[in-house]
C-alpha cells in the first residue's frame, strides 16, 4: 500500500516558470532552493530589550518547574482534534490517544526528560517538506 502511493505521488518531472526539469539533480536544486526560503539561518533573533513584562510571584514561578503528571499530558493529547493530520511520524493525535496504554510510557519517559534537561532532542523538532501532487500528472510548481 505504501510503494503505490510512494509511485503515485511520485514527481519525475516538475515546472519551474515554464521550463521542465526531469533530472535528479534538478529536482533536488529546486528543493534545496526551496528548503532555503523556508529555513531559519538561526542568526537573528527579535530582541526584547526593553520590553516590560510583569512578574511572576516566587509561588508562580516555582509551579512552572513541576514535572508534567499523567493526567495533565493525557488530557492535553485528550483535547487535541484526533482527526487532523498526521504529524511527521504519520500518526493523527487518535492514534496516540488509542493506543495510550501501549505509548504511556515512551511518553512520560519524554517529559521527564524535558523536565530534568530542559530541552528536547533536536529530531522532535524536525519538519519535512513533501511536495504531494493533488492530481496525477502535475508537473507545474
Amino acid at each position: 500500500m505504501a510503494n503505490a502511493r510512494a509511485r503515485r505521488n511520485f514527481l519525475s518531472k516538475i515546472r519551474v516558470n515554464g521550463v521542465s526539469l526531469s533530472s535528479i539533480n534538478e529536482i533536488k536544486g529546486v528543493c534545496r532552493a526551496y528548503q532555503s526560503l523556508l529555513s531559519e539561518s538561526g542568526d537573528w533573533r527579535p530582541s526584547i530589550n526593553g520590553l516590560n513584562f510583569k512578574e511572576l510571584g516566587e509561588g508562580l514561578a516555582s509551579s512552572l518547574e513541576v514535572m508534567f503528571s499523567e493526567e495533565e499530558i493525557f488530557a492535553t493529547l485528550n483535547s487535541c482534534c484526533g482527526y487532523k493530520a498526521p504529524g511527521p511520524d504519520g500518526f493523527t493525535m487518535a492514534f496516540w490517544l488509542f493506543c495510550w496504554d501501549v505509548v504511556k510510557s515512551e511518553i512520560l519517559g519524554l517529559f521527564r526528560e524535558f523536565s530534568l534537561h530542559g530541552t528536547f532532542q533536536r529530531s522532535l523538532n524536525s519538519t519535512f517538506l513533501l511536495l504531494i501532487p493533488k492530481k496525477e500528472g502535475v508537473e507545474d510548481l
